[in-house]
């Protein structure tokens, strides 16, 4: 809805394991390129803008096309972190180094 009252449709955006570590709900944020999950409003520089990421064809509001990334490589290569959702979002995500 609007400030003004007017309905509208509702945002389109991508997400999956809402653990800042999967990639698929990164946005740019006030023009910084970040994982949407992990992006507190309280944190944010007001007033708050959303655009969807420039390397990808948007399909839909901030939801991008991201079919040209071969998952299977990254199946291959096991490029994930085993998460079980039991971390503090405020900590931040594991992270594994570049070098491993």
């Amino acid at each position: 809805m609007t400030t003004d009252g007017r309905r509208v449709e509702a945002v389109a955006w991508d997400h999956n394991c809402m653990e800042d570590v999967c990639g698929s709900c990164a946005m740019s944020i006030n023009r910084v390129p970040r994982p949407s999950c992990s992006a507190l409003v309280d944190d944010l520089e007001q007033s708050i803008v959303l655009e969807p990421r420039p390397k990808f064809p948007v399909e839909r509001h901030l939801l991008v096309d991201r079919s040209r990334m071969d998952t299977g490589r990254l199946q291959r290569a096991m490029a994930w972190i085993e998460l079980d959702g039991t971390w503090d979002i405020q900590d931040g995500a594991p992270r594994i180094p570049p070098a491993e």
